[in-house]
């Protein structure tokens, strides 16, 4: 192979790698579209995913502020549920872009979002937030869909 050769695929596969560093980065933060300034490239989030978006803005990030507010029990219980949404979002933008997988990679992949719901279980504590860890801990069950 020349070095000509060698030196245009390194510099696709650097490309390439800058790419999925900013489609990663991107997923992370939960923005609906993803463009870089090196390149001209912009990727467009499915529907689903800017819906998904879409209902959490309106729905989760008031909640989230109001449990800021309130600190204490509801400080940390909504830190446990916005964790456990980007969880599940994370999964749902996967499950656009890749082929069904199997059973057993299927309950691999949901590990993180289990552990997160789990995690609202535990936070359960007898304190004066206890009915609303409760009520909390209940209702993220929804992710388990």
């Amino acid at each position: 192979m020349s070095a000509e050769f060698n030196t245009q695929v390194i510099k696709l596969l650097t490309d390439i790698q800058s790419r999925l560093s900013i489609i990663e980065s991107k997923i992370n933060s939960n923005e609906s579209s993803i463009s870089s300034s090196t390149t001209s490239t912009t990727i467009t989030l499915p529907k689903s995913i800017q819906a998904y978006d879409e209902y959490t803005t309106l729905y989760l990030d008031p909640f989230l502020t109001i449990c800021n507010k309130l600190g204490g029990g509801a400080l940390e219980s909504g830190l446990l549920i916005k964790e456990a949404w980007n969880e599940m979002r994370k999964f749902l933008l996967m499950s656009t872009y890749c082929k069904e997988p199997t059973q057993v990679k299927l309950n691999s992949l949901l590990i993180p979002l289990t552990e997160k719901v789990k995690a609202c279980n535990v936070a359960v504590k007898r304190n004066e937030w206890e009915k609303h860890t409760k009520t909390l801990s209940e209702g993220v069950g929804c992710l388990s869909w």
